[in-house]
């Protein structure tokens, strides 16, 4: 097909073919590098966002559990309210939430796994708010109770000075009538009654005395172990074990020791002052809403519910991180998939452009000994054509292709001078054979 075509045509037709396969080549090189460009994107748009955001929620997560053990080992409302806002954390996370929403498009699975996770997060909230109201608590028992404490120390030795100014003034009036009975004194300022009762009665009334001292103060200790009990049982059994026991001798001690000294109204006043301590001590102790044995009860069931609540939401930021984990495994697997196709489709257009590089090469070492083949060969009839035409060969002939090949043309041209060349050497002959004649 090509053999009749002229050297021009062929030069024009090679540059055609280069073009179209320089085309190909750069049009493969496009399409390779808009797939790249788009795993780029995909990269930049999806994954990094991805992993940014979620590496900000776990600080935004462990945030939030240092700014709870903060709150759980403040030892004030005041310290509580020095700690840093949650709606700072909040607002973080939200905008890091929105951020993975936006970075799972149309994926309906992560559209799920962030959705989840927002649900555990106002989960967390909850269980945080809880353990804030928790904490609050606490330290309004934790003054209730100091203030409790005090209050029970100042009655104690309220009490205790009580029982001393008794023995202090039964000794005196006792002191008194052995002095008056010595001296064979006939009238003194005390019922001689009186006098002879407290008399008889003072070894007894001491021992009362120092009965009431012995268990207020036993209540006092045991106060004191209330408040460092961590078990409910224990509690319990402190208060009607040990406290109701001392209650009960201290009821009988106050009982007796008004008997013995209904004769003294100043001392019998001094002891149903005494009774109203002691009631108020027991009151203040085990009695009521606001007693120091239900104070403690409330405080270790308190610390029961904030050990639990730490424990739920560590779990719920367990979940939440699982779901992060997951969260970027999807992601990080669709881009593993682009990434992949990516490089199909590179070694794919590698292997194209090498493929076509090596036809290029190819056509272009065919093409150039076909073009010298086209030109060396009538080149080298021409000039034999030519040296035997000088010979005076005159019938000397070339050949003719056909075509409208440079070289047919010329073959045409030539065999045309050839023919007038020769016509012209007859005609010289004829002529000179004329003259000859002549």
């Amino acid at each position: 097909m090509f053999k009749s075509w002229s050297i021009r045509n062929l030069l024009q037709l090679w540059s055609f073919a280069t073009i179209f396969a320089i085309i190909v080549i750069a049009s493969v090189a496009i399409y390779t590098n808009n797939v790249f460009s788009d795993t780029q994107n995909n990269l930049t748009d999806n994954v990094l966002p991805m992993e940014d955001a979620s590496r900000q929620i776990n600080a935004i997560s462990f945030s939030f559990i240092t700014r709870q053990k903060q709150i759980i080992a403040s030892n004030s409302l005041e310290e509580i309210n020095a700690i840093t806002p949650r709606t700072y954390l909040e607002d973080e996370f939200s905008q890091q939430w929105n951020n993975m929403l936006g970075t799972v498009g149309e994926s309906e699975q992560g559209t799920d796994i962030v959705n989840s996770l927002q649900d555990n997060y106002l989960r967390f909230l909850d269980v945080d708010s809880q353990l804030l109201d928790l904490m609050r608590g606490q330290h309004r028992l934790r003054s209730q109770l100091q203030l409790q404490t005090g209050t029970v120390e100042k009655l104690e030795q309220k009490i205790q000075n009580q029982v001393e100014a008794i023995s202090g003034r039964i000794n005196l009036q006792v002191s008194r009538s052995k002095r008056a009975r010595r001296l064979s004194l006939t009238k003194t300022n005390s019922d001689p009654h009186m006098d002879n009762a407290i008399f008889s009665e003072q070894d007894s009334i001491q021992k009362r005395s120092q009965s009431v001292r012995l268990n207020v103060l036993n209540i006092s200790y045991l106060t004191q172990n209330l408040l460092q009990s961590d078990n409910a049982d224990n509690l319990l059994s402190i208060r009607d074990n040990d406290i109701r026991q001392h209650e009960s001798i201290l009821a009988a001690d106050i009982t007796q020791l008004k008997g013995k000294l209904q004769f003294d109204s100043e001392l019998f006043t001094m002891t149903e002052v005494l009774e109203h301590d002691i009631l108020e001590l027991m009151r203040i102790v085990v009695e009521g809403e606001s007693a120091v044995y239900n104070l403690r009860l409330k405080q270790l069931q308190n610390n029961q519910l904030l050990m639990l609540g730490q424990q739920h939401s560590i779990s719920i930021l367990k979940i939440i991180t699982a779901k992060l984990n997951q969260l970027s495994s999807l992601v990080s697997g669709q881009s593993l998939q682009t990434v992949n196709k990516s490089v199909l489709v590179a070694e794919r257009a590698w292997w194209v452009i090498i493929i076509l590089s090596i036809l290029i090469t190819l056509g272009m070492v065919r093409f150039i000994l076909s073009i010298s083949q086209r030109i060396n060969t009538p080149l080298a009839e021409l000039r034999s054509a030519m040296h035997a035409l000088s010979s005076e060969e005159f019938d000397t002939r070339l050949k003719i292709r056909s075509g409208k090949s440079e070289f047919a043309v010329l073959a045409t041209d030539f065999n045309l001078f050839a023919d007038n060349t020769q016509n012209l050497m007859d005609d010289l002959a004829d002529a000179k054979d004329s003259l000859q004649v002549c």
